[in-house]
């Protein structure tokens, strides 16, 4: 066997040895806490540094959600969305983010299906209210660049354009 080439059995106890430790989300999967951010990194748990980023956009405002975790409201050149906070502990060291719009909007499910299958990013669903819901979920573990942040931003801004224009 090539050297190159894990046996079967060797690569499932390789990946239930990477799963294994950390806690429980609500997927029931093993999650496993951000590790800090290294020296100029930016990570979930520096809700200061998206509301400065959303303020060169548009108007922020900083906030706690219902569980006590960070939530932004903000818009962008006047489209409002929110930052929701995930894997918080105790409203800290949050593991990741997620950008989250709404809009009353008449679309049929076929238009929501044909965006979800050709954009990448942003995902679009109906809520229970009939609202549209666009989302874009932003993993932060471990920090990124404020180039990578900032990056993060204007894709977002995109998909605000891109959803008003459906």
């Amino acid at each position: 066997m090539s050297g190159r080439i894990l046996a079967p059995l060797g690569l499932a106890m390789f990946l239930l040895a990477a799963c294994g430790g950390g806690d429980r989300g609500d997927s029931g999967k093993v999650l496993r806490s951000a590790p800090p951010a290294a020296s100029g990194l930016i990570d979930a748990g520096d809700a200061q540094s998206f509301s400065d980023l959303a303020w060169q956009h548009g108007q922020a405002s900083a906030g706690r959600d219902v569980h006590g975790d960070p939530l932004i409201r903000a818009d962008w050149k006047g489209k409002p969305y929110e930052i929701w906070f995930y894997g918080c502990e105790d409203g800290r060291a949050c593991r990741d983010v997620r950008f989250v719009a709404r809009r009353d909007m008449r679309v049929d499910d076929h238009a929501i299906a044909d965006w979800n299958a050709s954009h990448r990013f942003g995902k679009l669903h109906r809520r229970p209210d009939g609202r549209l819901e666009m989302q874009m979920n932003v993993t932060l573990a471990g920090g990124v660049s404020p180039e990578n942040l900032a990056a993060q931003f204007d894709t977002w801004g995109l998909v605000l354009v891109q959803l008003a224009a459906l």
